[in-house]
């Protein structure tokens, strides 16, 4: 939990070699201990900053595997967060209508 706090921190001070180092090592180590969830945050945040570098194809990748991780898991806050900033990433994509079909499957498990 706490390399997941640096690499944000990292994140925000805009070092982001040094935040995906962070996040990188975290998800290792919860993948060592068993931390499902763990390993969920850790992808989405991984996935958030293949985003901000522009690598939405990377992005992608790793916010479907924070979704299908989030649903083996049967954790429906982290689904609707995966599916949230799958629905955003659409939206810059231009692909409105997959956007609105991920953010209402979002809210719907919000709800």
């Amino acid at each position: 939990s706490s390399l997941s706090n640096l690499g944000n921190l990292q994140k925000d001070r805009g070092k982001i070699a040094e935040a995906e180092n962070c996040h990188r090592e975290a998800l290792s180590l919860r993948r060592q201990i068993h931390d499902r969830c763990g390993v969920v945050v850790s992808l989405n945040n991984l996935a958030a900053l293949a985003f901000d570098r522009g690598d939405r194809d990377e992005a992608r990748k790793g916010w479907e595997q924070t979704l299908a991780e989030a649903e083996t898991v049967g954790a429906l806050p982290y689904q609707a967060m995966a599916l949230s900033n799958l629905g955003e990433l659409a939206i810059a994509e231009g692909k409105l209508e997959e956007a609105r079909r991920r953010l209402d499957e979002a809210l719907a498990l919000g709800r």
